[in-house]
């Protein structure tokens, strides 16, 4: 009786645990959906975009759901997504490949407001005032919601070689204090990916320029910093306390494919908090409970072949414990997506999953 009893309790507390359930999978035959980006402006009101692949080629195309997820739609999109920004329940923003696209019906309808190639991610403080950044050190700054753009002058000083210069994260911890990081890229010898070249020991990861600037005056000025690290920070997220988490992956042969960093704004402190050799990070998220979302990679080298879904939670940066994930997901890439304490994860393999409670 006793033992019945502890077995009772033992289900019902798996059971109430926080587990990551999947709400779409695109599994049709001879089609493949890509999903590059997701975000929510409100908890029932979201969207995921990517890449359609089919016997016909491949096509822009985007799933949306008004409900928080539990019913999708397969829609046909102009230009694929790979970073969206919602500022509140109307505005938002996403990057494609032809520049940046604003909306002001939660993503019901898009107009391009930039037209550029390169651009990498865009951050708003408010309707009027954003900063769009890119490769050959692009970084761009808006007064008037997006009608005119000027260069960043600050950027310019970074390097003699803006070609190699990528800026490729960006996050605001308030209207004034933000962040934006990037690399000074280095020029590869082989053009192999490194899962295909049989000698992938020989490239192994060697130290690079990263660049960092900061604001505190609303962009009114940009303090730089270049500090010599392995990899490169792929991600940023900042919270309202003032701390902030960066994800750096690694692009060529390395122990661990990615590590994650706790950042302290304030005091410009930042120390790493954990990487495991069996997880390769692709996003995070930073607030009362932070995200950190990958994949098991199938070996040594990321390659083509997606694995297993893994994601990770913390309270305070420091201390991670891994959730419970539907047993289906698998990805080379997941994306992470918050609005009002609801967390969604999305995959390149066509999945949209949801933690639930």
């Amino acid at each position: 009786m006793r033992y019945s009893v502890l077995l009772w309790l033992l289900s019902c507390s798996l059971c109430a645990a926080d587990r990551w359930d999947l709400q779409f999978f695109h599994d049709v035959d001879e089609e493949q959906l890509r999903i590059d980006a997701i975000a929510f402006c409100s908890p029932s009101r979201g969207i995921a975009t990517g890449i359609l692949a089919g016997s016909r080629g491949d096509k822009p195309a985007a799933v949306v759901t008004s409900n928080g997820g539990r019913t999708w739609t397969l829609t046909q999109a102009e230009e694929a997504a790979h970073a969206i920004y919602f500022l509140d329940e109307t505005s938002g923003w996403m990057v494609t490949e032809s520049g940046v696209w604003y909306t002001d019906e939660c993503g019901r309808n898009w107009r391009r407001i930039l037209k550029r190639r390169g651009l990498t991610n865009v951050r708003f403080v408010s309707r009027e005032r954003g900063w769009a950044i890119g490769a050959e050190m692009t970084f761009l700054e808006t007064s008037d919601g997006g009608k005119t753009w000027t260069r960043v002058k600050t950027a310019e000083k970074l390097s003699d070689n803006p070609d190699r210069v990528s800026l490729d994260a960006i996050d605001f911890m308030n209207p004034k204090i933000g962040l934006v990081l990037g690399h000074l890229r280095r020029t590869r010898e082989s053009k192999l990916p490194l899962w295909l070249d049989p000698r992938p020991e020989s490239r192994k990861e060697q130290p690079q320029l990263a660049f960092t600037l900061e604001t505190r005056d609303g962009g009114g000025n940009w303090a730089t910093n270049k500090v010599s690290i392995f990899g490169h920070v792929s991600r940023v997220r900042l919270r309202k306390d003032g701390s902030g988490l960066a994800l750096v992956e690694f692009d060529e042969y390395f122990e661990y494919p990615a590590e994650l960093y706790k950042l302290d704004v304030r005091s410009g402190g930042q120390g790493r908090v954990t990487r495991q050799k069996d997880l390769a990070f692709t996003d995070i998220l930073a607030g009362p409970v932070s995200f950190a979302a990958g994949f098991l990679p199938p070996g040594r080298l990321r390659s083509p072949v997606p694995g297993k879904v893994r994601i990770l939670r913390s309270t305070n940066l420091v201390d991670w414990t891994e959730d419970a994930v539907d047993y289906r997901a698998v990805a080379t890439r997941v994306s992470l997506a918050e609005s009002q304490g609801q967390v969604w994860a999305a995959t390149d393999t066509g999945m949209i999953l949801k933690l639930t409670h």
